[in-house]
């Protein structure tokens, strides 16, 4: 139990000083939040519909909905009809998306090599074969 609870005040702690450090370095994040930039992240590879992104980033359709339009007014994203069928709506992210996406993962590299810099290159395998075997049981 005291292994958990350590591991846990170590995550949170980490998480804490991981979003900091991306926040410092990031234009995006002065008009964005953390639910913000998860949508832009999770449409960034690909258009998605917004019933995809409910269901990635665990909101109701409404809440999606009204984050969406933020960042559509912002400009950071679009709407695109499909092509075929009208009725669906794909979310795209925009020219000044894709500029803002680009400096976020920037930052988000930055933000790694620090994580990385005081552990040897064998250490930060470790590291990543340990995270990517905690992440399969989320």
């Amino acid at each position: 139990m005291e292994d958990i609870r350590k591991l846990t005040e170590v995550i949170f702690s980490i998480g804490h000083k991981i979003g900091k450090k991306l926040f410092s370095e990031c234009d995006m994040c002065d008009d964005l939040g953390f639910r913000d930039k998860a949508i832009i992240d999770f449409i960034s590879l690909k258009k998605k519909t917004m019933s995809e992104i409910a269901q990635e980033v665990n909101l109701t359709a409404g809440t999606v909905t009204v984050i969406i339009d933020k960042l559509v007014k912002l400009g950071y994203l679009d709407r695109e009809n499909d092509e075929e069928d009208r009725r669906k709506i794909y979310i795209i992210l925009t020219k000044l998306g894709k500029i803002e996406y680009e400096k976020h993962l920037k930052a988000r590299d930055k933000a790694s090599a620090v994580m990385l810099e005081n552990l040897s290159e064998e250490e930060a395998k470790m590291l990543i074969i340990l995270l990517n075997k905690i992440g399969k049981n989320l």
